[in-house]
């Protein structure tokens, strides 16, 4: 079954490369950006808890006003825009005791899950 086996893995490589040039993500090239958001809260975007890359930066409680240029006002969108490539560049505006505080960073690999 060899080359069933050579067949199926040529089959796979051409699908990722669609997946790839539609602008879908690998499971592999998904980027970490180390903050968790409080799903208690549907309708406002608050950081429960931040590793990293953005434990330096983000801090518990803070409230994600805006991802890059773009407003984020619900706790799913703020999923969707921290969603991206490793390597990818996050310009993050959170609110923090009622100042905006500005960072960026980059998404790092995902940690191994145990």
């Amino acid at each position: 079954m060899v080359v069933g086996a050579a067949a199926a893995a040529i089959g796979n490589q051409a699908c990722e490369a669609s997946a790839e040039d539609q602008g879908f993500l690998l499971y592999e090239d998904i980027g970490y950006s180390g903050i968790h958001l409080d799903d208690t809260s549907p309708n406002l975007p608050v950081i429960s808890t931040s590793h990293t890359p953005a434990a330096p930066f983000i801090k518990s409680g803070d409230v994600i006003k805006a991802i890059g240029e773009e407003p984020v006002a619900t706790l799913e969108a703020a999923k969707i825009k921290l969603f991206g490539k490793q390597g990818s560049l996050l310009e993050l505006t959170v609110n923090r005791n009622e100042e905006s505080v500005g960072c960026s960073l980059v998404l790092a690999e995902a940690p191994e899950q145990s």
